[in-house]
């Protein structure tokens, strides 16, 4: 809404040489809502994960399970090769053939509908990064001005519209009570 009408409607009453006057009025008032340049981008420092349970299980989720919430869609065809995979979850993935067998670890350890899919579903990857090393504080920048909005943690970028609903009301709502406020900023990363 970028125009707001506000009419207040009334009798006033007037004393004018003894006589009691009664005038109706009618105000009304328009306001142009004037969205600021920052409106649409904020960013988090120093988010606690430890001290923020709700807002870390998000975190915790969209790290877990990352290449659908991902702001560039990368096939599953291409996940391993990719830069965000190579970089930063490549370490992680226990079905990495570049990390070294564990001999504790059994062949009937490993889930055969996994290996299925992941050989003839050109949609499906294995992922399940639980054992992914999430800093005890996290920065996050939002931005919602461009198509598609992100959300920026630790240098990747994720689709805005792909999270959770609850991750989104929480992220928009962020720092508006509390002691939070603080640690909200509009002021782009430079």
């Amino acid at each position: 809404m970028s125009k707001v009408e506000n009419t207040l409607r009334g009798v006033t009453i007037i004393n004018i040489d003894g006589k009691l006057y009664k005038l109706p009025y009618k105000i009304t008032s328009i306001t142009n809502v004037v969205y600021g340049k920052n409106q649409g981008y904020f960013r988090l420092t120093g988010i606690s994960l430890v001290q923020n349970p709700n807002l870390a299980e998000y975190v915790y989720e969209i790290f877990k399970n990352p290449r659908e919430k991902l702001k560039d869609y990368i096939p599953a065809k291409e996940w391993k090769n990719s830069a965000i995979y190579l970089r930063y979850f490549e370490p992680y993935d226990k079905n990495s053939e570049f990390i070294p067998f564990n001999a504790d670890e059994t062949v009937s350890d490993q889930n055969e509908l996994d290996e299925f899919m992941a050989d003839n579903n050109t949609d499906y990857v294995i992922q399940n990064y639980e054992d992914f090393p999430l800093p005890e504080t996290v920065d996050i920048e939002v931005d919602l001005r461009k198509s598609p909005k992100t959300l920026t943690i630790l240098g990747i970028d994720f689709n805005f519209d792909k999270l959770d609903r609850g991750f989104q009301k929480l992220l928009l709502e962020y720092g508006k009570s509390g002691n939070n406020v603080n640690q909200k900023s509009k002021s782009e990363k430079k």
